[in-house]
């Protein structure tokens, strides 16, 4: 996978290349918008070409944010809301969405911080998707 940032217009981006399977996967991710979740702008599958266009999100991971020396300055309330933050978009992934995605790959480094340092589940295009009681790989 490879990951690109432009501005384009005023709109800060990031996009993602990949090679992944079907359609009926683009699609079901391209449903997928919760507060607590990067925000999906669009999506392209078209032959081989496949990418996810997203908002960037101005503060880095949460990964980088702890190993640097301004993880300090994080009270107790702050990394409360960053927990309750990443658990809302984990729970609406899981049990809320129509198509229940899985993520698989929770760690620091998948939770990025907006310029408010609100916490937005990332990396959740390349899980496991699930019908309603159902577990299937995703297509690719």
């Amino acid at each position: 996978m490879d990951i690109f940032f432009w501005i384009l217009q005023g709109w800060h981006q990031c996009i993602l290349l990949f090679n992944l399977g079907s359609g009926e996967y683009h699609t079901i991710i391209g449903r997928i918008n919760f507060r607590d979740l990067v925000t999906l702008w669009g999506f392209c599958a078209e032959n081989e070409h496949k990418l996810l266009v997203y908002k960037y999100v101005e503060n880095g991971s949460l990964h980088k944010i702890l190993l640097e020396d301004s993880a300090s300055i994080f009270g107790w309330d702050h990394l409360y809301n960053m927990a309750v933050g990443t658990a809302k978009g984990l729970s609406y992934l899981h049990e809320e969405c129509l198509e229940w995605v899985l993520h698989c790959d929770m760690k620091p480094q998948n939770i990025l911080l907006d310029d408010q340092l609100q916490p937005k589940v990332a990396n959740f295009g390349m899980p496991k998707l699930s019908k309603t009681g159902t577990t299937q790989d995703a297509p690719g």
